[in-house]
């Protein structure tokens, strides 16, 4: 393993880390806004100023709380306007660059944070929304545009661990978003909801303060024409010797004239032709299938589920999981490039659903589970939590971001994110109203979300089907998941278009087409040289 890691390293300086890593603070608004939100909807303070549904106590104190709509809304449009975010990633990945994405995501972000501010004087519940939908525009072109920039700037050595830190430096957003709530949850003044929502404004702040300095994607300045630009963004990411950084440009430079030969004009409908329909499928997969074991309700709705359990210290075991995801999601670092990304995504969906189904089993033998059954019942969300932060969270933007074709990058990631916001818009808007009292009951029974399609197996044990997903997903790592560790962007697109088997990626013997193209890039990149020099 340490052998492992040490050639990796040979490929990366502390300048490429240092930009990976800045650049990656685009996603701590993602984990903030998830981690204070799900915490906070079970804040007395916080309902008392934005709900609608007033309580009389026996003492006659009167109280107020969201309503289920209010809930499924507050969550769901988020997740909605997510999705709007990852389609809409797209045009200006291809036309303004990666780098111009970066200055729209920290703008986007501070704007919406500051309307969710405002909502407090005229305690407008809709306006908060509105904020809070401009937030998630935000986190949802940085899902997109991010893992590219991160993918495209990386070493094919080092591009697992620097992908892996989107979703790390997410968990630290995460974990400080459920700090800064579980610090003020009990506070009865506006407090309560403001000093999050202005703690979550510092990072998009420092966010701004740093763009500027960061490079330009190489790969995207190759597809603009402009190699020398190019080739100095290499050269200062990257310890290697002058020839060495001028042919990884020439191959990208290759790689990209390839493309524009077998299409000329890239299209929304070439994603679902030829080879890429397979790439395009699993990066819809992999985002879909995150969400569809879980993910976003644990993330959105687990205070509340507990409070449904009988536990009395929810938002504490909520700390508890964002800390276990913050120290879990780290270990990737290593097992993206050690372990692999098929066996990580199969193990981890095995575990999920063998959690899934303890759970369900406990909790439709007492719906209130105590004693033994309770901790029982604890251990299997703390493992549960344990195996996603591990595989499933890291892995779905490893695979995602690397997966699709050159020149189809930025079409393949916004649908693949706008899939996985539709999932985890159908399970958050979807979820309230079947746990609810007033409408499908089933309280924690829910085994964890499902969508409308839950409504209908309800009486076929709809606490079980949770964990039949995850089994399902290990079925689909095993035929659709390619195992791409240690390969570079341009061999992944060299086995898809020659048809390699999924399950033969991770040992198929690319050398000799590595050397074929090597010559022939250096063939035409003189080519082209010659042509420039004979038309001065």
């Amino acid at each position: 393993m340490l052998t492992t890691l040490r050639k990796s390293l040979a490929d990366a300086n502390p300048r490429l880390f240092l930009v990976c890593a800045y650049a990656s603070l685009g996603s701590v608004s993602q984990g903030f806004d998830s981690a204070w939100w799900g915490s906070i909807l079970g804040a007395t303070a916080f309902n008392n100023h934005f709900g609608s549904v007033k309580s009389v106590a026996s003492d006659g104190t009167v109280s107020y709380s969201l309503s289920t709509t209010e809930i499924s809304l507050g969550t769901g449009l988020g997740m909605a306007f997510g999705m709007i975010g990852g389609l809409s990633v797209s045009w200006p990945m291809k036309y303004w660059g990666r780098k111009a994405c970066l200055w729209i995501i920290a703008s986007i972000l501070l704007s919406g944070i500051i309307i969710e501010a405002v909502a407090t004087i005229p305690a407008s519940y809709a306006c908060l929304i509105v904020g809070k939908a401009l937030v998630s525009i935000g986190t949802g072109l940085s899902a997109g545009s991010i893992c590219a920039y991160l993918a495209e700037c990386a070493p094919p050595s080092m591009r697992g661990v620097l992908v892996t830190l989107y979703i790390n430096i997410q968990s630290v957003g995460s974990l400080v978003g459920e700090i800064v709530v579980y610090c003020v949850v009990n506070r009865s003044d506006a407090g309560n909801w403001l000093f999050p929502i202005c703690t979550q404004a510092i990072f998009p702040l420092l966010f701004l303060a740093g763009i500027y300095w960061l490079p330009e994607s190489p790969r995207w300045l190759v597809a603009q024409g402009r190699l020398d630009e190019a080739e100095e963004v290499v050269r200062s990411l990257r310890p290697w010797a002058e020839e060495r950084v001028h042919q990884e440009v020439i191959e990208m430079a290759f790689a990209h004239e390839e493309e524009q030969r077998l299409d000329a004009q890239f299209g929304w409908v070439d994603l679902f032709k030829g080879s890429n329909r397979v790439r395009t499928l699993v990066a819809i997969g992999t985002q879909t299938l995150q969400q569809a074991q879980g993910l976003t309700y644990i993330i959105s709705y687990l205070v509340l589920t507990l409070e449904d359990l009988g536990f009395t210290n929810g938002q504490l075991i909520n700390f508890l999981m964002y800390i276990i995801q913050f120290v879990c999601t780290g270990t990737s670092f290593i097992t993206a490039e050690k372990i692999g990304r098929r066996n990580v995504l199969m193990g981890g969906a095995f575990v999920q659903g063998c959690c899934m189904m303890v759970i369900s089993g406990i909790v439709t033998h007492d719906a209130t589970p105590t004693g033994r059954l309770g901790d029982v019942t604890l251990a299997m969300y703390l493992i549960w939590m344990v195996s996603m932060a591990c595989s499933w969270m890291p892995m779905a933007y490893i695979l995602g971001s690397e997966v699709p074709a050159q020149g189809l990058r930025d079409k393949t990631l916004s649908v693949s994110i706008w899939w996985g916001y539709g999932v985890g818009l159908l399970i958050i808007m979807g979820s309230p109203y079947m746990t609810d009292a007033g409408y499908g009951g089933l309280g924690a029974k829910v085994g964890l979300p499902f969508s409308v399609v839950g409504c209908v197996l309800s009486s076929l044990q709809i606490n079980y089907i949770w964990s039949i997903v995850s089994f399902g997903t290990c079925a689909w790592v095993y035929f659709l998941a390619p195992e791409l560790k240690g390969r570079s962007l341009e061999e992944i697109d060299y086995m898809f278009e020659e048809g390699v088997p999924i399950r033969q990626f991770g040992t198929w013997d690319t050398s000799a087409m590595l050397e074929d193209k090597r010559q022939r890039a250096v063939e035409t990149i003189e080519k082209v040289a010659v042509a420039h020099v004979e038309s001065l």
